[in-house]
C-alpha cells in the first residue's frame, strides 16, 4: 500500500482516456495518495513542469506529435531528480534498456501495470535517497566552510595524523599558520618538529615524550619559524584516539597563532615598566611635598597660634587671623593632593584599626584653622569586636568629615555641638558625623560629592574633601550618605565592610 501524509503530485503524460483511466485505477487501488495533471502534448507538458510541478512523471512512449523520448529530453533540463516512468504497449524491451541508460528511471508494459506499483515505489524512495545524501552532503560542504571561516576568525589551525601510516592531516588554516600553501595539507608526523624554534626545540620534545609515555592530552605554548623564516608564537593541544584494547590509532589536535596576542603583552610590559618609572617618580613629588613643604606650613601655624595668645592689638590680631587662614587653606589643599594621590595609587589593606585614635587626630590637625571655635565634642564608640580595614583611607574619610563639620560650624551659638558615633560589629563599622551647624540646600545634596563643588562660599575650600572621603569609601566597599537641612545642620553616615583577620 502506498500512502503518503502529503499527496505526491503525478504528471501523467498520455491522449488516451482510456490509458489514462487504467493508470488511475491502477494507483488508486494501491492506495496511493496522489494528485495528478494529464499532458497531451509538449504544450501542456512544458506549461505542467513549471506550474504542477510533479515529483512524478508517467508517459506513454508514443504519442501523436509527441512522446516519451522527447518528454524526458526536456524535463532533464528543469527537474532532472524527478522519477520518468514510460508506460508503453509497444517498447521493446532492447529500446527499453536504451533508455534507462540514458536516465530513464523505469517502464512498465500497459498489459502489465501490476508491476507499475513496484516500480513507483522504488523510484520515489531512490530520490528521497537522493534529496537526504545531497543535503546532508550541502549540510556537510557549508559545516567544512563555517568551520574554516571560524578558524581563520580565531587563528586556530586542527590536524590529524594516522600513527600507523606515519601520515598527518593539515587543515587549511595549520598550513597557513606555518606558512605553507593549502595544498600541502598532507604531512609527515613528524614535521611539526621542523619547525619549531631551537630554543624551544628540547622543552617541546619533552613535552611530546611525557604525552608518549601515558598516551595522554598534552598542551603547551612555544615558537615556531614558518617557512618564510617568520617567528611565530603558538599554542598547541592534542589528545590520542585509542582502540577498544587501549592502544592508540590516531592523534590529533588544535594548533593557534598568538603572536599578535604574544607582542601586545610585550608592548604591556614596557607600559608597565614606564608606569612604575613614572609611580617611582609620583612618590617622590608626593614624599617631597609632604615632607618639605607642608612641615614648614604646620610650623608656620604653630607659631601664629602662639603669637594670637599675645596681647596684639586688634588691627594686628585681624591680620595674623588672615595670615593663619591662608596657611591654613593652603596646608588643606597640599593635604587633600597626597590623600587623593594615596587613594588612587596605593593597594587597599587589611589592618587593626582603633578608631578612637583616629578621631581625636582628625580633631587635633584640624585645630588650627579656627582656634576660637568653641563647640561641644561629643564621641561615642561602640566595638563589639576589633576593626580591620585600610588605617590610610579610614583616616583620610574621618579626617575629611570632621574638617567639613569644623569648617561649616555656627562661630556665634554657643551651644554647637560636633557628635561622632562609630558602632562596629563582626560585618561592618557604622560611622556618624553629625554637627548643629549652617547645613546645606536640599537641591544641593545631589552634588556635594562632586569634584570641586562647594556647597557654600562661607567657608574657604578647595571642594576635593568630601569628593576624595567617597572615593576612600568605594574604594573599601562602603557606602556613603548625607542628610542635611538648611540652618540646622548635617549629618554624614558611612558603612565600612569589617575585613576581620585571624590575630596571632
Amino acid at each position: 500500500m502506498l500512502s503518503s501524509e502529503n499527496k505526491t503530485k503525478v504528471l501523467i503524460v498520455e491522449h488516451d482516456q482510456n490509458d489514462i483511466d487504467l493508470l488511475l485505477h491502477e494507483l488508486k487501488k494501491a492506495n496511493f495518495n496522489f494528485e495528478w495533471q494529464i499532458a497531451a502534448n509538449e504544450k501542456t507538458f512544458i506549461k505542467a513542469l513549471k506550474s504542477f510541478e510533479p515529483q512524478l512523471i508517467l508517459s506513454d512512449y508514443s504519442m501523436p506529435g509527441f512522446g516519451g523520448v522527447a518528454a524526458f529530453e526536456i524535463k532533464q533540463k528543469t527537474a532532472m531528480l524527478v522519477p520518468f516512468i514510460l508506460v508503453s504497449g509497444t517498447i521493446g524491451e532492447e529500446k527499453a534498456v536504451e533508455l534507462i541508460k540514458r536516465g530513464v528511471t523505469d517502464y512498465a508494459l500497459k498489459d502489465k501495470l501490476f508491476s507499475l506499483i513496484p516500480k513507483i515505489k522504488r523510484a520515489l524512495h531512490e530520490v528521497r535517497e537522493l534529496e537526504i545524501k545531497n543535503k546532508t552532503k550541502n549540510e556537510l560542504l557549508l559545516s567544512e566552510s563555517t568551520l574554516r571561516k571560524a578558524q581563520e576568525i580565531a587563528h586556530i589551525g586542527s590536524w590529524r595524523s594516522d600513527l600507523a601510516s606515519g601520515i598527518g592531516v593539515w587543515s587549511e588554516e595549520k598550513c597557513k599558520i606555518f606558512g605553507l600553501p593549502p595544498d600541502a595539507n598532507l604531512q609527515l608526523t613528524g614535521t611539526f618538529l621542523s619547525f619549531v624554534h631551537p630554543e624551544d626545540m628540547e622543552f617541546v620534545k619533552e613535552e611530546i615524550r611525557k604525552s608518549e609515555a601515558i598516551l595522554g592530552d598534552t598542551s603547551f605554548y612555544c615558537r615556531i619559524i614558518t617557512r618564510e623564516g617568520t617567528i611565530k608564537y603558538i599554542y598547541t593541544e592534542s589528545r590520542y584516539e585509542l582502540n577498544k584494547d587501549g592502544q592508540p590509532l590516531t592523534i590529533y589536535g588544535i594548533v593557534q597563532d598568538i603572536t599578535e596576542r604574544k607582542n601586545e603583552e610585550k608592548k604591556l610590559i614596557v607600559r608597565n615598566e614606564e608606569l612604575k618609572k613614572i609611580n617611582s617618580e609620583l612618590d617622590r613629588f608626593v614624599y617631597s611635598v609632604s615632607h618639605e613643604l607642608r612641615s614648614p606650613l604646620t610650623a608656620m601655624m604653630g607659631l601664629l597660634s602662639l603669637i594670637r595668645h599675645q596681647h596684639l592689638e586688634e588691627e594686628n590680631k585681624e591680620l595674623v587671623n588672615l595670615i593663619n587662614k591662608s596657611i591654613f587653606k593652603m596646608d588643606e589643599t597640599l593635604k587633600e593632593m597626597l590623600d587623593h594621590s594615596r587613594n588612587a595609587r596605593l593597594m587597599v589593606k587589611r589592618e587593626k584599626i582603633e578608631p578612637g585614635n583616629i578621631i581625636e587626630h582628625a580633631f587635633e590637625s584640624n585645630i588650627y584653622f579656627d582656634s576660637d571655635f568653641i563647640f561641644d565634642k561629643r564621641i561615642k564608640i561602640n566595638m563589639e569586636t576589633p576593626f580591620y580595614s585600610d588605617s590610610i583611607r579610614i583616616k583620610i574619610i574621618v579626617d575629611n568629615l570632621i574638617s567639613n563639620s569644623l569648617k561649616y560650624g555656627k562661630k556665634d551659638d554657643a551651644e554647637s555641638f560636633i557628635k561622632v558615633n562609630v558602632v562596629i560589629d563582626e560585618e561592618k563599622m557604622i560611622l556618624e558625623i553629625e554637627d548643629n551647624g549652617i547645613g546645606i540646600k536640599a537641591e544641593r545634596l545631589n552634588d556635594l560629592f562632586g569634584m570641586f563643588y562647594r556647597a557654600t562660599i562661607v567657608a574657604s575650600g578647595t571642594g576635593l574633601g568630601l569628593y576624595i572621603a567617597k572615593e576612600c569609601v568605594e574604594k573599601l566597599g562602603g557606602t556613603i550618605r548625607v542628610e542635611s537641612e538648611f540652618g540646622k545642620g548635617t549629618k554624614f553616615t558611612v558603612e565600612i565592610p569589617n575585613n576581620k583577620l585571624i590575630e596571632n
